[in-house]
C-alpha cells in the first residue's frame, strides 16, 4: 500500500508582529512537485502527522498509537484563491501543524529524526530555519495524504 505525501510550507511574513499570526495571507511554498517527498514512504512519520492507518483498515507491522494532533482538515488562514487551497479543500486526509507542533508530534511518536528519509530531514531543516527567522508560531506545514 503506497501513500503519497504532498506538502506546502506556509510562513507568515506579512502580518505585523503586534497582530496574531496569520492575520494576513501567508507566503506559501508548494512542494507538490518535490518527488523526493511524494515518493518517500514512512508509516511511522505519516502516523505521527495523523494518517489514520487503523481507521482505513491498513495493517502495518507496528501499532503507532494515537497522534499528538489528529488531522484537522484544511487551514482557514490560506487565501481564498491559491493552488494550496484548491487541493487541500478537495482531499479527505488533510492536516497542518505549526513548527513547534511538528517537533512535538515527532517526539510523541518516538521517531529518531536521523532515521527519516533525507527528503523528510531536509523538510524539517527548512521548517526549523523558517521558524528561527519568523517564529515557531508563524511557520506551518500543510500536508495531505493521497
Amino acid at each position: 500500500m503506497h501513500v503519497t505525501f504532498v506538502a506546502y510550507l506556509a510562513f507568515d511574513d506579512n502580518t505585523p508582529a503586534h497582530l496574531p499570526p496569520f492575520t494576513h495571507d501567508p507566503c506559501v511554498w508548494s512542494l507538490v512537485e518535490d518527488y523526493g517527498l511524494s515518493c518517500c514512504f514512512d508509516p511511522a512519520f505519516f502516523a505521527a502527522l495523523g494518517y489514520p492507518w487503523a481507521e482505513l483498515g491498513h495493517t502495518t507491522d507496528e501499532d503507532f498509537g494515537e497522534p499528538l494532533v489528529p488531522l484537522r482538515g484544511a487551514p482557514t488562514f490560506l487565501g481564498e484563491v491559491s493552488e494550496a487551497r484548491e487541493l487541500l479543500d478537495t482531499e479527505e486526509y488533510v492536516g497542518w501543524l505549526s513548527a513547534d507542533e511538528l517537533v512535538a508530534a515527532i517526539n510523541h511518536a518516538s521517531i529518531d529524526e536521523t532515521t527519516l528519509a533525507r527528503p523528510f530531514q531536509v523538510l524539517l531543516g527548512a521548517i526549523r530555519y523558517l521558524a528561527s527567522v519568523y517564529g515557531e508560531n508563524r511557520v506551518r506545514l500543510l500536508f495531505l495524504f493521497l
